[in-house]
């Protein structure tokens, strides 16, 4: 958590620019896991379905304090847990089998952050690919929020090569930045292929 976070001067939330989440984290696994295995687990759907990618290499000390952009930006604040506390969360997480991590070499850097993951079901029949949602409830047409349209994208991903689901795979690719207009084609390019009615059209 940020030390200098004002809850009493929180005047509420933005309209969400959404993170892709599976349903079952609060459905199922909400009273299942620690406060702690929440933390973790959250953190890293954040940084990988929320950046629509499929893993990302995350250092102990993002998940710790966060990540601070070159500019000096603070981009989040991690988990807030202790180094002991988050071990152990990571340990448990992968022994549930809910998440997966892959320790990382390379020649030029030698010794990279962990790659981590959701470990997921089937990706062969992920139903909706990252990033894009059918409507829930009520059946009518959402409204975009008027502060949407300008929202940044915080997404930084690979080359655009797209697996069979629709995510960006961090594995051997080189870093870019995409604008929104270019996330949101090819988010309902990839919908189309696999046959879902996206809302609104005809």
């Amino acid at each position: 958590m940020s030390a200098d976070f004002d809850f009493e001067g929180f005047d509420g939330f933005d309209w969400p620019t959404t993170t892709p989440t599976p349903d079952v984290i609060f459905d199922r696994l909400l009273p299942l896991l620690t406060g702690a295995e929440l933390k973790v687990l959250l953190y890293i759907v954040r940084r990988t379905f929320g950046f629509r990618k499929d893993s990302d290499h995350i250092s102990l000390n993002q998940l710790l304090t966060g990540i601070r952009k070159r500019d000096g930006t603070q981009l989040d604040y991690g988990t807030g847990l202790s180094k002991k506390t988050l071990l152990v969360a990571l340990e448990s997480l992968k022994h549930k089998r809910l998440i997966s991590s892959e320790a990382v070499t390379s020649p030029e850097r030698g010794h990279e952050p962990t790659l981590y993951r959701l470990l997921l079901r089937d990706e062969e029949k992920s139903t909706l690919p990252l990033g894009e949602k059918l409507h829930q409830g009520g059946g009518g047409k959402s409204t975009p929020s008027p502060r949407r349209k300008n929202s940044p994208i915080q997404e930084t991903v690979n080359n655009p090569q797209l697996n069979k689901n629709g995510y960006i795979s961090m594995k051997d690719r080189r870093s870019e930045t995409y604008d929104e207009q270019e996330h949101q084609r090819r988010i309902i390019e990839s919908a189309q292929r696999a046959g879902f009615q996206i809302p609104g059209e005809e």
